[in-house]
């Protein structure tokens, strides 16, 4: 009995045990059990991301809007001080 046990411990790779993982293996492939947590997870920080991004384009529109409406306003004016003071619309013009 105990040369019997000697001799499965001595021997290489049966191609049982390989035929068994590969079984196994396949097995762990075809499972679907937990994909849709795997999706997530995977796809949640690209989700965020582009959540931040929009956030972040909303900010840069919103502070380019607020800049231009600044300069519209120096330039109304400006133009209402240059039409009240006739002297320094003349100077104005010749620079």
């Amino acid at each position: 009995m105990a040369t019997v046990m000697m001799q499965r411990t001595k021997q290489p790779l049966s191609t049982d045990r390989f035929a068994g993982f590969v079984r196994d293996f396949r097995s762990f492939l075809g499972d679907q059990a937990g994909a849709s947590f795997v999706i997530t997870a995977l796809t949640f920080p690209v989700i965020l991301g582009l959540a931040g991004l929009g956030l972040d384009a909303t900010m840069w529109y919103q502070d380019k809007r607020q800049n231009q409406t600044i300069v519209d306003n120096a330039a109304v004016a400006g133009t209402i001080a240059l039409s009240r003071d006739a002297a320094l619309t003349q100077s104005a013009l010749e620079t």
